[in-house]
């Protein structure tokens, strides 16, 4: 009847549609989401939350998104890029994968699971593959067996019942009655595993198929699985006691990069790497005519940044920010609209002329005599100018007078 009820639970589970989460849910680390802004494919970003709470976007870098709701975080997006770069932005923002809640103790299947809004206690047994025929636990007589750890944390938990609705995050305890340890995260076998003397934290990843990826273990936490407050951080020699729960957490070998590039984001690690060669992985720059500049923020210091070359060797875990002078030029002197415009390689100065709205001159002796004075100063040597005519190429920074001097 037990293995009916499991299998029918999961049925209904699968069978459940996805639903955006509502302004009750605070991101957390672990959940996958995406950011798009209306008219702008080219700040479209999907991101997954790590430790830090923050994520990286175009032209604002540094965001902390964990705590905040979707509105909440599309609210800030939107409220940085009004301040001198979108006049009107629509920032979306979507959760594409809810964090994991974890099982533990007398099921089948120990381990996490993805998060699906409003699942239940009895539901997310159900996943877990339904308890173990030769547990102690029965539902009918110990509901205060299921012990709900609200986002893990030791200090708030409750004694749960089938129906009580999960949050992502959270840890779900059932008590066990044999000898047994049990192994969570980046493991390809996540689960239970019958007890063995003088079994190490290695032994037990090999156990449970080894990391799921090609990376490197950043941390083993051991705790009992009825008790977080037990927790502590291990090394692979780690002797396992009867009914430890290990849980292991690993880095991807991957950098970061972002700034002024055309792929902002991670991407993975190669012993050697340059700066020059992660410009070539992200796309390039958005201006190969601009000037660049360089700068790395070293893993786990935030608030250390290093002015570096594109020469510069990358670490695992760097992060590296790449920044441009904004291309732009200026024109002034008889046009209908002086100031400042969007540079474009090859622009000529009668294309910048039309750009600025035309010559105020009138007729075409007037016109022509204006074009006869034109004086360009060049972004590096504003002293001096350079006489030109309306087929001469202009270049970044570059100031445009027609007609008139600085000074007249």
């Amino acid at each position: 009847m037990l293995k009916l009820l499991s299998r029918m639970i999961i049925l209904m589970v699968a069978c459940v549609p996805f639903t955006q989460a509502d302004e009750s849910y605070d991101l957390g680390t672990g959940d996958t989401i995406s950011i798009s802004v209306f008219g702008q494919p080219e700040l479209s970003i999907e991101a997954t939350l790590d430790d830090s709470g923050l994520i990286y976007f175009p032209f604002i870098e540094e965001i902390t998104a964990v705590g905040l709701s979707t509105n909440g975080l599309s609210n800030t997006i939107r409220d940085k890029l009004r301040d001198g770069y979108l006049v009107n932005p629509q920032v979306f923002v979507n959760i594409v994968t809810f964090r994991q809640f974890y099982v533990l103790g007398d099921v089948k299947r120990p381990g996490g699971y993805a998060y699906q809004p409003d699942i239940t206690v009895n539901e997310a047994i159900g996943l877990a593959g339904g308890m173990n025929s030769n547990g102690l636990f029965d539902l009918s007589i110990e509901p205060e067996s299921i012990i709900v750890y609200r986002d893990g944390d030791s200090d708030n938990k409750i004694n749960g019942t089938l129906n009580t609705i999960l949050k992502a995050g959270d840890t779900i305890a059932v008590k066990q009655g044999k000898a047994q340890f049990f192994i969570l995260g980046d493991v390809n076998r996540p689960g239970n595993y019958a007890y063995q003397e003088a079994i190490t934290a290695n032994d037990a990843i090999a156990l449970a198929g080894g990391l799921q990826k090609s990376a490197v273990v950043e941390a083993i936490i051991v705790y009992k699985s009825d008790d977080r407050s037990t927790q502590k951080t291990v090394d692979a020699s780690y002797l396992v006691q009867r009914g430890d729960t290990i849980e292991v957490k690993q880095g991807l070998l991957q950098y970061f990069i972002s700034g002024d590039i055309l792929r902002p984001g991670s991407y993975p690690f190669q012993s050697g790497m340059t700066i020059q060669q992660a410009l070539s992985q992200a796309g390039g720059v958005k201006n190969e005519d601009g000037q660049s500049q360089f700068f790395v923020y070293a893993k786990g210091d935030s608030s250390n940044k290093t002015p570096v070359t594109n020469a510069y060797i990358i670490v695992q875990g760097d992060t590296v920010v790449i920044e441009q002078a904004t291309a732009q030029f200026y024109i002034l002197g008889e046009v209908n609209r002086p100031g400042v415009y969007t540079f474009q390689p090859g622009m000529t100065i009668m294309e910048a002329i039309a750009v600025a709205g035309g010559l105020t001159a009138k007729t075409p002796y007037t016109q022509s005599q204006v074009l006869k004075r034109i004086s360009v100063f060049q972004m590096n040597d504003r002293s001096q100018s350079n006489m030109a005519d309306v087929s001469s190429s202009i270049q970044l920074g570059d100031t445009i007078v027609i007609g008139k001097g600085m000074n007249q």
